[in-house]
């Protein structure tokens, strides 16, 4: 159960703590704004993201998480479900299955923590 009292579901896909460079693309005002944070999970059904300024839920963004020790980076397209603060959670928009390999492979190369609220 969390705080609230209601009953956890459990989640889709494991989430794995990782800590990386994000860029957040979409329109503001008609106009492109990118915008940088930092990842806090991911998972292969989208991630967690540390962003200081507050996006607009159920938005569409182009995304591209930047792996320090990897030669690739995964760009993808995500909408924004969630937002806690800073905190922000997106859900990955139909990830290739090319997107969804290196998603696997980074995520097996660092350790399963379950997320806050998250059922062990």
């Amino acid at each position: 159960m969390d705080p609230t009292g209601h009953k956890l579901k459990p989640r889709r896909h494991p989430r794995f703590l990782i800590h990386e460079l994000v860029m957040v693309s979409g329109l503001e005002s008609e106009k492109v704004q990118t915008i940088l944070g930092y990842s806090s999970d991911l998972s292969e059904g989208g991630l967690s993201a540390e962003i200081q300024r507050d996006l607009p839920l159920g938005v569409s963004y182009s995304m591209w998480l930047i792996f320090r020790n990897e030669k690739e980076m995964l760009r993808c397209r995500a909408i924004l479900r969630h937002r806690t603060g800073k905190a922000h959670g997106f859900e990955f928009i139909n990830p290739s299955f090319a997107q969804l390999q290196l998603i696997r492979q980074i995520c097996t190369r660092v350790s399963y923590q379950p997320a806050a609220g998250e059922m062990a």
